[in-house]
């Protein structure tokens, strides 16, 4: 994740070198105007990657809300954030991301709860090897 940050400012400390050094040094006009041209196509170019990297690295906004239909069948559909969702929907992710906050923080306050868990995960894993 933070490895696009350090290329991020190496790229920009670079991309000043060579401005810096394109200035100074090329004197032809059209030289200068091709090479900072080139150099702002690179910037652009390291940019979108930079930015794909960057999104790969986020977690996903996604969320999995079991709904049922006229039948009563449990249907499951996968929601982003961002996607235009009913009132009701919207609320059920906004419980769901509550319920996990709590969740883990009870699991990282109190002692007894995380043992439990622990111990519950635990026996989970015992008992799925004997089979």
């Amino acid at each position: 994740m933070y490895q696009c940050f350090i290329w991020k400012k190496a790229r920009n400390i670079i991309l000043i070198c060579l401005i810096v050094f394109t200035l100074i040094q090329v004197f032809t006009s059209w030289l200068l105007i091709l090479q900072l041209v080139t150099i702002f196509i690179g910037y652009n170019i390291s940019n979108s990657l930079i930015k794909k990297e960057k999104e790969k690295t986020q977690p996903s906004t996604k969320h999995i809300i079991k709904t049922s239909d006229k039948n009563g069948a449990k249907i499951y559909n996968e929601y982003g954030e961002n996607d235009e969702l009913l009132t009701e929907i919207r609320e059920k992710i906004k419980s769901k991301k509550e319920i996990d906050r709590l969740i883990k923080e009870m699991y990282d306050n109190d002692l007894e709860h995380r043992k439990a868990v622990d111990d519950v995960i635990e026996n989970m894993f015992k008992n799925k090897n004997k089979k």
